[in-house]
C-alpha cells in the first residue's frame, strides 16, 4: 500500500474540475508545501520535483497545519495516506483518482420532474471522488419471468442489469405515489432483482432521497424503496435522511435549487453517502 496521498478539499477538486484543471496537471495546481525541515519526507521530495515555488500557497512545518489548510481549500497538499481524509484524496502513482462509480436512479418519468431536479443538484455538490450517472428506467418493459425462464429477455433489461452490475452503488431520488414508490421503479428494482440468484442489487451501498410538492416529502415513497432494497439484501444507509417537502418553491425560474439551506442538506447527505460506499462496498 502506497504511503503518501494528494489531498485537497471537495470544494477545491470541485472548483478544478469547473476550471478544466486535470488531476495530474501539477503546474495548474496551487500546493500546500512542507517547509525544508521535511524535506527528508518522501511526499516533499516527489513535489519538489514537480511543482514551482510560486505555486505554493502554504509552507509549513507542521503536518497538522498541511492538513487544515488543504480542508479549507488553500490548495493541494502530500500527505502521509493515515493523515488523508480517504473521501478527498487521490493516490500519487498515476494520480488516479480515488473514484466509486455510483448509479443514480430517478423514479419519476415526467420531463420536469422535481427529483430529478434535487438529483442534479446532488450531484453539484456531492463529494469529487463520487462519479454519478444517471441511470434511466422509462424504457424498460414490464417485469414478466416468463422472459426470463426462455432466456429470452428484451434488451433494455440486459442493458439496465449490465449497467448497475458495475457500480459501485446505487442512489434513488424519487417521489411518491398513492403512498408508496413509482411503480416505473419498482418494475425497475424487479428487473433487476431476477432471474434468481443474480440479483444485481446484492450488496451495493445505497442511498435514498425524496421530494414532494407535499409537506411531507415523499416519506412513504422513499421508506418503500428502503424497506424493498433492504430485502434484496442492499445496505441501506440509515441516516442523514432527506426528504424535501414543498419542492416546487426551492427551483427557480432555470430548473436549479436555489435555497442555500437545502444545498447544504444535500451536501451533508452526498458526504455521509460517500462514507456509507467506503465503509459498506465492495473492495478492490
Amino acid at each position: 500500500m502506497l504511503a503518501t496521498a494528494l489531498y485537497a478539499s471537495h470544494a477545491y477538486l470541485r472548483r478544478a474540475d469547473r476550471d478544466g484543471i486535470a488531476r495530474d496537471d501539477w503546474a495548474a495546481h496551487r500546493w500546500v508545501a512542507p517547509d525544508e525541515s521535511l524535506s527528508h519526507l518522501a511526499a516533499a521530495q516527489w513535489l519538489a520535483e514537480r511543482v514551482q515555488p510560486s505555486q505554493v500557497a502554504v509552507r509549513t512545518d507542521s503536518l497538522v497545519t498541511m492538513v487544515d489548510a488543504a480542508r479549507n481549500g488553500m490548495g493541494v497538499a502530500p500527505l502521509l495516506c493515515m493523515l488523508a481524509d480517504a473521501s478527498a484524496r487521490w493516490v500519487l502513482q498515476g494520480a488516479t483518482p480515488m473514484t466509486k462509480k455510483i448509479a443514480l436512479i430517478v423514479g419519476s418519468l415526467r420531463k420536469d420532474s422535481l427529483n430529478r431536479k434535487f438529483a442534479n443538484a446532488l450531484v453539484e455538490v456531492a463529494p469529487a471522488e463520487l462519479q454519478f450517472e444517471f441511470v434511466e428506467i422509462g424504457d424498460l418493459p414490464l417485469y414478466n419471468q416468463d422472459l426470463d425462464d426462455a432466456h429470452t429477455p428484451p434488451a433494455a433489461w440486459t442493458a439496465f442489469r449490465d449497467k448497475l452490475r458495475n457500480v459501485d452503488g446505487i442512489v434513488f431520488a424519487t417521489p411518491e405515489y398513492n403512498r408508496s414508490m413509482p411503480g416505473a421503479l419498482k418494475n425497475a428494482i424487479d428487473v433487476g432483482s431476477r432471474p434468481w440468484g443474480h440479483s444485481i442489487w446484492n450488496a451495493k451501498p445505497v442511498g435514498v432521497i425524496s421530494a414532494s410538492i407535499g409537506a411531507v416529502g415523499g416519506f412513504a415513497g422513499n421508506h418503500n424503496v428502503r424497506q424493498t432494497m433492504v430485502t434484496l439484501n442492499a445496505p441501506v444507509m440509515p441516516g442523514p435522511e432527506v426528504y424535501i417537502g414543498n419542492g416546487s418553491a426551492l427551483i427557480g425560474e432555470d430548473g436549479k435549487v436555489n435555497n442555500d439551506k437545502t444545498k447544504e442538506v444535500l451536501a451533508g447527505w452526498a458526504a455521509a453517502y460517500a462514507k456509507w460506499v467506503e465503509a459498506n462496498g465492495r473492495k478492490a
